[in-house]
């Protein structure tokens, strides 16, 4: 898959300071923190390219509705992370948990997954 690059994405939303409509689930395991984020409005969608079939279902992404610096934290404490929509891929990219490359556009939505080891 093609990774995004960083002249394709849109940098006025790394610079935002409040992010109020991305859903964010955490699911703890004996093993691992499970981060679902997605922004509201991909919420439920489903996005077909070549031979990806993404669904942000609503069972696995919506939790609570977090703020910038709630997001900011869930990450600094998740072992797996998984990010869907331009908001939860800005912010794990001005953090430094991604690199432009790591991302790809599943119609035109950045998506990305975030492993720890």
């Amino acid at each position: 898959m093609r990774g995004l690059r960083r002249d394709q994405f849109n940098q006025k939303t790394l610079r935002k300071k409040k992010v109020k409509n991305i859903y964010a689930k955490i699911t703890l395991t004996q093993n691992y923190v499970l981060l679902a984020c997605c922004s509201q409005e991909h919420l439920g969608k489903t996005f077909e390219e070549g031979n990806i079939h993404f669904q942000a279902k609503e069972s696995f992404y919506k939790g609570k509705k977090f703020a910038e610096k709630d997001l900011v934290l869930a990450l600094k404490k998740a072992d797996n992370i998984n990010l869907f929509g331009e908001k939860p891929v800005a912010i794990a990219l001005r953090q430094g948990y991604l690199k432009p490359e790591n991302i790809i556009k599943i119609q035109g939505v950045p998506h990305a997954q975030i492993y720890k080891v």
